[in-house]
């Protein structure tokens, strides 16, 4: 277990050697009190052990040391009693007893802690003792209380018996943060030292706190400064430690990558920690930061800093602001030292635009000259030249400008033609004429050259402008290539147009120029927005007119006066425009302008019109303006000289535009003068029929339409030009449209048939929507019977006109007569009937007049159709029993119709009055129109016992298969069947679906059986209801046996039933005494046989 202390740190042999030597053997005094206390021991637990001593008795003695129950313990005491047998790492062992070892009991040995409690409590050379007794494990406890004690003796003794401190992490820690220098050397030993992510960390607390000693100690045991990112340099950066940030870096040993050692350098440099910022650069900082550094120590003007970036490779590249900066800062030799750099042409190009801010124009050509020397080339030496030329942008010496000049034409071979020439513009602008011939010898181009004209056009003195226009003009005379010299003139004379400068426009017009440039002057002159209609703008347009200009820019120019009333621009170009522009003026006018009704535009209207009859072009657009024109006189809103000036004037309108739209727009207002005034002005046929329609239709008051009727038919000229008052309105004849407009004008009915209107046209129209019938051709008659709106006095107006009364349509069948009942006019059957309509047809359906009366119920129609001799078997007296309605019911009876009539209609399928009443009727309705029909039919000797030739069931039973049989089923027992009900031939006969053999059913029977199929709750009230009334029990079958349940069987079958059960018991017993007798039987004839053997 002992290890000698050759094998710790020299550090920690020497610490040991200094503070306490080489520990020495115990003395005879210390074993005699060590023997003394163990004895007081042996006494004080009550053993009296004679043998020797051992770990027992020296255990416990020792642990009072330990715990300072002797003050003046000595190392050599404490040797005594390990020598006794005292164990520092067991405080028991297991037991050697044979019954604890058989039971197991006691046989682990129990550790001891006394170590760590020694290292708290003892002092050095004690612990030195114990120390050389201990086994690893207690070194590894006691050694966490020695660095929390922060006592380099105590843990220099543990470490140097072999304490392991790698997994202290958090007390290596603290030790960095809050112990000594000497503690953390201790803690960063070879063997048994912290580890390397404690190191590492140690390392990043260190330098963020200032401990020097502690970062060199920890740099030379191995932490690793790149860790995390170089946390511990930007730590030591950070806290403003910017030495031990160096070292850090120093120590790397180029380990540090150069984005690493660029956000180093960063930071340094926002911190103005210039001797990292210097290192960073010396270890091969590379990144943004860096080139940003760069551009950051121009702006300061740092030089020396500078210098150094430059020489350790900063980029301009990726960060082009340095070079910028130099530029700004005015400093060539800057911009110079930075230029060595080799930036790119994008960076040298952001360069040259900076130039601009420079107030010194010689500092501006000492720039110019080194971006230029260091390879700038391109548009940006161009947009260079643009800025010298200009004195706005560009203040200063006229003579260095034009060097400036000199030297970006010369050595940059800037393009005087950028931006279409903006330099020459620029120059002219800024009154540098003297500059002017250098730019034009430099090849300019017909682009650049109007551009100058353009500039030169706005100089303000006249005889500047015309000295600056000759020169260009000239230029471009003499420069190589195509002619340019009418293009120039051409674009000086837009250019002079556009301002409305007069007396440039005359000059430049006495240069001979071409049709072309005088077309062009005039589309610049009319360019400037309304200045143009000024009496400058007029002036420059009649040169440019009086030379024979025209076209569209023209006609657009003549359209625009119009729209804003301007006579003496209307004047001047009216003879100049084209044909076509006269109606696309007006066109304007009436569309955009809110004025163009009033009188103050007369004289435009009159002038277009005249103008256009003149030059007999058409203007189409007088039209449209007349229509305008009756509506805002029909409203109001004008007057009606304007309505004469458009019908007279020149290339006037015309009346029979858009079908007569003027006429409608009259008549649809009711004014008969302009009505009158319209028709007169060479309104045609079809003019005139468009209005007849608006008049009969529109919504005006009945006198108003005979008053322009009065006036349309007054002036109706030839057969040329007369109104067609036959021709269909969308689809419908006129007097269908009067009507639907006018439904109870009888006056204007028979005015329009007086007019010639025919009666008997036939048109589309559904009579009968309902029955899946479409539109089919009818008269006006027949159509006004089905349209409810249309009242009484105007049909019979048509009546009496001899309107067809007995026409049929082809698809319905239908007569006015049908359609008149169908659709409840009862006030039209009498003068139908009176004027001879046919009584007694019938429609596609089989269905007279009278079959729809009765069926709705109608008893003044009933009347007059059977006083007109109506037929008497059409079913009429079914649909009136069948519906309730009493009063036709009893008309009918009284009529001669028969009331056992079985009828042949299919819809009858052959019952009676009264079985189609009780089968069919609502049976929910009231009781009274149930009872009063029921006793009409009574009335009229309706046999109620009387089979429906289909089913054999008579009245009753039709009664109980209605779907509300309780209330028909109590009318009929009440008011016809009350005597019959007992009647034997109150019964039906029918089939058993299983056996075929017809079975007789009284009332009660029939609902008991089930063959009532009807509602349940219904039927058990029904039978109710017969058992009240005394309807007796009958089932049975007409042949062979009887069911079980037979009940009021006839004599006749009673005793055939009664003949057939005592023939059946006859046989029966017969065959029993057979089969009794059977056994006997064969045994006699046994013995028989027996016999003969």
């Amino acid at each position: 277990m002992d290890k000698p202390f050759s094998s710790v740190s020299s550090m920690s042999l020497g610490l040991i050697q200094r503070r306490n030597g080489v520990p020495s053997k115990p003395s005879a005094e210390d074993y005699q009190r060590a023997t003394a206390l163990m004895l007081q021991h042996r006494a004080e637990i009550g053993s009296r052990k004679p043998d020797l001593f051992g770990i027992k008795e020296a255990n416990p003695v020792l642990a009072k040391v330990v715990g300072g129950f002797f003050p003046n313990a000595t190392p050599g005491l404490v040797q005594a009693l390990l020598d006794n047998g005292a164990n520092i790492c067991i405080e028991r062992p297991k037991s050697n007893s044979l019954l604890k070892r058989l039971t197991g009991k006691d046989q682990v040995d129990v550790p001891s802690n006394l170590l760590a409690q020694a290292t708290r409590t003892c002092t050095e050379d004690i612990l030195i003792v114990l120390a050389q007794h201990a086994d690893e494990r207690c070194l590894n406890e006691a050694l966490p209380a020695a660095i929390s004690q922060g006592d380099t003796g105590k843990t220099a003794i543990l470490l140097a018996r072999g304490a392991d401190a790698s997994g202290l992490c958090a007390l290596f820690l603290d030790a960095v943060q809050c112990g000594s220098d000497e503690m953390v050397e201790l803690l960063l030993g070879r063997v048994g030292g912290a580890c390397q992510t404690c190191r590492d960390k140690g390392l990043v607390r260190a330098a963020k706190l200032g401990y020097e000693a502690k970062v060199q100690a920890l740099l030379k045991k191995g932490a690793d400064a790149t860790k995390n990112d170089a946390e511990a340099i930007l730590g030591a950066s950070h806290a403003a430690k910017e030495m031990i940030a160096v070292e850090i870096v120093s120590s790397a040993g180029g380990r540090l990558k150069p984005i690493i050692l660029d956000t180093i350098l960063g930071q340094a440099y926002s911190r103005q920690q210039y001797r990292l910022v210097t290192k960073c650069l010396q270890e091969g900082a590379r990144g943004t930061n860096t080139d940003s550094t760069l551009a950051m120590a121009v702006e300061r003007n740092q030089t020396l800093l500078v210098d150094e970036l430059i020489r350790h490779g900063a980029s301009v590249s990726n960060n082009g602001n340095a070079l910028g900066l130099a530029v700004q800062s005015g400093r060539c030799d800057l911009v110079q030292k930075i230029l060595q750099c080799r930036p790119p042409q994008s960076i040298l190009a952001d360069a040259m635009a900076k130039t601009a801010s420079l107030t010194d124009i010689r500092i501006v050509y000492g720039m110019i000259d080194l971006l230029l020397f260091a390879g700038l080339q391109g548009k940006s030496v161009s947009e260079a030249l643009i800025k010298v030329a200009d004195k706005a942008s560009m203040p200063g010496d006229d003579g260095v400008k034009l060097q400036v000049l000199q030297l970006l034409l010369n050595k940059g071979a800037a393009d005087i033609n950028l931006h279409d020439g903006r330099c020459i513009g620029a120059t002219i602008s800024s009154g540098c004429s003297e500059m002017l011939p250098l730019l034009l010898r430099n090849g300019p181009s017909l682009k650049s050259l109007s551009a100058g004209l353009e500039a030169a056009m706005d100089l303000s003195m006249l005889h500047q402008r015309r000295h600056v226009v000759d020169v260009i003009l000239k230029a471009g005379a003499t420069s190589p290539g195509p002619d340019s010299y009418q293009p120039l003139l051409c674009a000086a004379i837009s250019a002079a147009a556009k301002r409305l400068l007069v007396d440039d426009v005359r000059a430049l017009a006495g240069l001979a120029p071409t049709n072309t440039a005088y077309i062009a002057g005039f589309r610049a002159a009319v360019s400037s927005g309304d200045q143009w209609l000024t009496p400058d703008g007029l002036a420059v347009a009649k040169v440019f007119l009086d030379s024979d200009a025209s076209g569209a820019e023209v006609d657009e120019a003549f359209c625009k006066a119009a729209m804003l009333y301007q006579r003496d621009a209307v004047e001047l170009l009216a003879y100049s425009a084209s044909p076509e522009a006269l109606d696309k003026a007006l066109q304007h006018v009436i569309t955009y302008s809110a004025e163009w009704q009033s009188p103050k535009s007369f004289w435009l209207l009159q002038l277009i019109l005249e103008l256009g009859l003149e030059l007999k072009a058409g203007v189409g657009s007088a039209d449209w303006a007349l229509l305008e024109a009756v509506r805002a006189y029909t409203e109001g809103n004008a007057s009606e000289d304007l309505v004469d000036l458009l019908l007279t004037v020149g290339a006037h309108a015309d009346v029979n535009f858009d079908n007569g739209q003027a006429l409608k727009i009259a008549a649809r207002a009711g004014h008969a003068p302009l009505l009158e005034k319209l028709i007169a002005s060479g309104a045609g046929k079809g003019s005139k029929t468009e209005a007849f329609h608006t008049i009969i239709t529109g919504p005006l008051g009945e006198d108003q339409v005979m008053t322009l009727l009065d006036v349309l038919f007054k002036c109706d000229g030839g057969p040329e030009t007369r109104c067609d008052v036959n021709a269909t309105l969308q689809e419908f004849p006129p007097i269908v449209a009067c009507l639907s407009a006018h439904p109870h004008s009888t006056k204007l009915l028979k005015r329009l048939i007086k007019l010639g209107c025919q009666l008997e046209v036939k048109f589309q129209w559904t009579i009968y929507p309902e029955n899946g019938i479409g539109p089919e051709p009818v008269t006006v008659l027949q159509w006004a019977m089905g349209h409810e709106k249309i009242t009484t006095e105007p049909i019979e107006a048509l009546i009496d006109s001899k309107a067809n009364v007995n026409v049929v349509t082809p698809a319905s069948e239908s007569t006015p007569l049908i359609i008149a009942v169908k659709y409840g006019r009862k006030d039209i059957v009498r003068k139908l009937v009176a004027a001879k309509a046919n009584v007694a047809s019938r429609d596609r359906l089989d269905r007279s007049a009278l079959f729809y009366a009765s069926r709705l119920g109608d008893v003044e129609s009933s009347k007059e159709l059977i006083g007109a001799k109506s037929s008497f078997w059409d079913g009429s007296l079914h649909e009136a029993a069948r519906n309730l309605h009493s009063n036709v019911v009893a008309l009918l009876i009284k009529g001669k119709h028969d009331v056992n009539l079985r009828s042949s209609r299919h819809s009858h399928e052959g019952r009676t009055a009264l079985q189609e009443m009780v089968y069919k009727c609502d049976g929910a309705a009231s009781s009274a129109r149930l009872e009063q029909t029921m006793l009409a039919l009574a009335k009229g000797k309706a046999d109620a016992l009387a089979k429906h030739s289909v089913t054999g069931k008579n009245a009753l039973f039709l009664a109980l298969d209605n779907p509300h049989p309780y209330a028909v089923t109590l009318a009929l027992l009440d008011i016809v069947m009350c005597h019959d009900i007992e009647d034997e031939k109150n019964m039906v006969e029918l089939d058993d679906p299983a056996t075929g053999t017809r079975h007789s059913y009284s009332p009660t029977m029939y609902i008991m059986k089930r063959v009532y199929r009807g509602d349940e709750a219904q039927g058990r009230k029904v039978l109710q209801l017969l058992r009240e009334k005394g309807c007796p029990d009958r089932f049975f079958a007409h042949s062979g046996p009887q069911p079980s349940d037979a009940v009021g069987m006839p004599d006749k079958i009673r005793k055939a039933e009664e003949k057939r059960k005592d023939e059946e018991e006859r046989r029966r017993r017969k065959e029993a005494e057979v089969e009794r007798n059977a056994p006997r039987q064969k045994n006699v004839q046994g013995e028989r046989k027996a016999s003969l053997r």
